[in-house]
């Protein structure tokens, strides 16, 4: 078993004792935090979407005056995603041992992009956490607005080249045959042009 599979039973056990007992009345038994871990195994890591929630949800708890520690405390426990839950419980404890948030976020550089851990750690530096997460939140929504449109321009080219083949292989596989069948023996009455295609 893996550190991080370690810890989401770690965190399954010590945040979801009501669930599993519901759990296990419900299945007969079968215990949730086994459920868990099984669904961790098939998770994927946090989306842009996930990250953009998160990052607004802690900006908000800090400017309103609950420590950092506690907002993440907060935002891990009602985060149902098991992989996200067992990040953001981790960040929480790495901050209780003595790093900075930035140390704690520069563990999962899959998950945070650099520019990320870099704000955060000019903005521990400046004091200004809250107010920097604010303007991450917003990059990051930009960033995803930005990405839709180049996917959506993207998109409509495409269709519109799979329309053209099929347009095209119709055109070859079914009215073609039906127009050598029709000028069999009288090709001379086509254009050069529809001579060159039925060739």
């Amino acid at each position: 078993m893996s550190i991080i599979e370690q810890k989401v039973a770690k965190v399954a056990e010590s945040t979801n004792d009501d669930q599993n007992r519901r759990a296990q009345f419900a299945s007969g038994g079968k215990a949730a935090g086994a459920e868990k871990k099984e669904l961790f195994r098939f998770e994927g890591p946090p989306n842009r979407k996930e990250i953009l929630n998160f990052t607004n949800q802690l900006s908000i708890m800090i400017r309103a005056g609950i420590s950092l520690q506690e907002s993440l405390e907060s935002i891990g426990s009602q985060t149902e995603k098991v992989k996200f839950k067992v990040i953001i419980l981790d960040l929480k404890a790495r901050i209780e041992a003595g790093e900075s948030f930035s140390q704690a976020l520069r563990a999962y550089p899959d998950v945070f992009s650099s520019l990320y851990m870099n704000m955060v750690a000019a903005a521990e530096i400046s004091g200004s956490l809250s107010s920097m997460l604010q303007k991450l939140a917003e990059y990051l929504d930009q960033e995803a607005e930005t990405r839709s449109q180049v996917v959506g321009a993207m998109v409509y080219p495409l269709i519109i080249a799979g329309m053209a083949v099929v347009t095209v292989l119709f055109m070859l596989i079914f009215v073609l045959p039906r127009f050598l069948l029709v000028f069999a023996g009288n090709e001379d009455m086509l254009p050069a042009p529809t001579k060159i295609i039925m060739a």
